[in-house]
């Protein structure tokens, strides 16, 4: 029933208005009505449910509270009637990864790749005092060339004063330079006094007999500087012009 208004007339004791008994009738029935009301009311409040961030806030009085929505990056919120959207950036939705042997997708809500190590490879995050945290691949430089097993020169191989050890055969069209060591288990420095210490003069090419033609044209093998021969050759006297 709605609440009733006494009326109370034009003017005081006019008998245009309602009489005592009535009035009072009425003010009783209403106060029937608010108690009913009271009575018949169920506290209101607010619940969070799930596992998400609740959006209720509290109760003030009669008013309920609500947390409002604010957009953050990449995303778009936008109300029409009784719907709220939510857009995120599509190119949030999947993240296509490509590298020289394959490639992957990352879906929604996998936007996290892993980089890791591989051989004489290492990453690592630097995080500077200021300025915007950076992703770094480290390439350990030792051991490189071991590791191919057919290694080529693009250009000149400076040696910087280095020495190339242990090796086994070294195959080339010309060397420029010195080069030390042994050829033949001989090593060269060791025959400089042999091939540049002796000066005969000059050669007398008259053959007087066919014994001198014999012992001139005839190769006579000697051996070698190492391991000579036991012959014994009589060259006359090496006079010093």
């Amino acid at each position: 029933m709605p609440i009733q208004t006494i009326n109370i007339g034009y003017l005081a004791n006019d008998g245009t208005g309602d009489d005592l008994r009535e009035a009072f009738i009425k003010v009783n029935e209403n106060f029937t009505e608010l108690e009913a009301i009271v009575n018949n009311t169920v506290t209101v409040e607010g619940e969070n449910v799930g596992t998400g961030i609740g959006l209720f806030k509290g109760k003030f009085v009669s008013n309920l509270q609500f947390k409002t929505l604010i957009d953050g990056y990449g995303i778009d919120i936008t109300e029409s009637g009784n719907e709220i959207t939510v857009t995120g950036d599509p190119g949030l939705e999947e993240i296509l990864v490509l590298s020289d042997n394959g490639s992957i997708i990352l879906g929604k809500g996998k936007q996290m790749l892993p980089i890791q190590n591989g051989r004489n490879i290492s990453t690592r995050v630097d995080v500077p005092p200021t300025g915007a945290s950076k992703l770094v691949i480290d390439v350990i430089g030792a051991g490189l060339v071991q590791l191919d097993t057919a290694p080529k020169l693009g250009g000149n191989l400076h040696g910087n004063n280095k020495e190339l050890m242990d090796l086994y055969k070294v195959t080339s069209h010309s060397f420029h330079g010195e080069l030390f060591g042994k050829v033949h288990g001989i090593d060269i420095r060791d025959l400089e006094s042999s091939l540049l210490g002796f000066d005969f003069g000059t050669t007398d090419s008259s053959i007087p007999s066919l014994n001198a033609y014999v012992a001139t044209f005839s190769d006579v093998d000697m051996g070698t500087f190492i391991a000579p021969t036991g012959a014994v050759i009589d060259g006359g006297l090496i006079r010093n012009y």
